[in-house]
This record gives structure tokens, C-alpha cells and sequence, in this order.
């Protein structure tokens, strides 16, 4: 530990191959998919070398390692459940049955409609883009925002609504009330 302690890259790879595979075991059963488990364990292990001059105990270190990885892996469900829900509102059949002429259609449009939206967020102020991308794109609400960028809600929300303000300029305005929907889907 001391050795960890002291940033030595040889202490970092003995801890990294005696734990990485208990790591990756832990994550996949809360996240559920081995490649986001292991993803989860390096980052895990790279907030801890990030750290490693607060570790004091071997014990310390692994309650680290676990507490990161839990708390990445419920994040990483909880946003693999977002995207899965919008999937399915995206893409839900409306009634029609699977496979029919319309429902191909319809997925066809709104995947127009999609592309649209993207190539006009893409051409906005990059404060606007990145709020607009991580509400629309990435399903998070406005408070999530605010915490990942590091900006009060406040800021989070005047951006969002001058964003949609320059986006209503370039979109269709079918295309503008899609995002209007979606964006109000996402703060449900």
C-alpha cells in the first residue's frame, strides 16, 4: 500500500490484476453486460490512481474501488433503462402491425426527422449544443445537466430555451415540435 500510496506503477498493476477481475464480477451483476462491467472496473481503478495519495489501508482502497464501481454501474443501468424507454417510445408500433409498409415508413421518417434534428443541434453555439445534446440525444433532465457540466440549473435552463429558440430558426417546424415532445418526454 505504501508503495500505491507513493504513485508506483508496479503497486498500481499488482493491486490492478488482484482485483480487476472481483471488479469486473461485482459491476456485472447490478450492470448486467460484462463489457460495461469491465469499462466500469478500469475507471474504477483509474479514480483510485487519481487518488492514491488518500489511501491509507488496503481496506480503505478496496471500499473505494467498490463503492466507484456500484455507484458507476447504477449509472450505467439507469441510463441503459433511459435509452431503452426512449427506444421504445421512439419506435413503438402505434398499433400497426410489426412489419407492415407503414410502420417501415414511419420508422424511415422518423429517422429523417432524427438526422435533422442532430445536423441543426451540431450547428449551435457548442454551450447551446452540449446542453441541447445531453436533454435531446442523451435523455437527461435539466438537473443531471447542470451536475455533469459543472453550471447552475439555472444556466442549464436559459441555455436550453435559447437553444431551442436558434434550433425553431433552423428546423422544420414538424421537425421543431418532434424535439418540443421529445425534450418535454425527457424532463418526466
Amino acid at each position: 500500500m505504501e508503495a500505491f500510496k507513493m504513485g508506483d506503477g508496479q503497486a498500481f498493476k499488482a493491486l490492478f490484476t488482484r482485483y480487476y477481475q472481483p471488479l469486473c464480477y461485482f459491476s456485472r451483476q447490478i450492470a448486467g453486460e460484462q463489457g460495461a462491467a469491465e469499462e466500469i472496473a478500469v475507471d474504477s481503478f483509474l479514480k483510485a490512481w487519481q487518488r492514491h495519495k488518500e489511501f491509507e489501508t488496503l481496506p480503505a482502497l478496496k471500499a473505494f474501488l467498490y463503492i466507484a464501481a456500484r455507484n458507476a454501474s447504477l449509472d450505467h443501468l439507469k441510463k441503459e433503462r433511459r435509452r431503452q424507454r426512449r427506444e421504445e417510445r421512439w419506435h413503438g408500433d402505434l398499433g400497426e402491425v410489426e412489419g407492415s409498409s407503414n410502420t417501415l415508413l414511419n420508422r424511415i421518417i422518423k429517422t429523417e426527422v432524427l438526422q435533422e434534428i442532430r445536423q441543426a443541434i451540431a450547428l449551435l453555439p457548442r454551450h447551446y449544443e452540449q446542453v441541447l445534446d445531453l436533454s435531446f440525444n442523451q435523455g437527461l433532465k435539466s438537473k443531471e445537466i447542470a451536475g455533469k457540466l459543472g453550471i447552475p440549473l439555472s444556466t442549464v435552463d436559459s441555455r436550453k430555451t435559447r437553444g431551442l429558440d436558434l434550433l425553431k430558426k433552423l428546423l422544420s417546424d414538424k421537425s421543431f415540435l418532434t424535439v418540443l415532445l421529445l425534450l418535454h418526454h425527457n424532463s418526466l
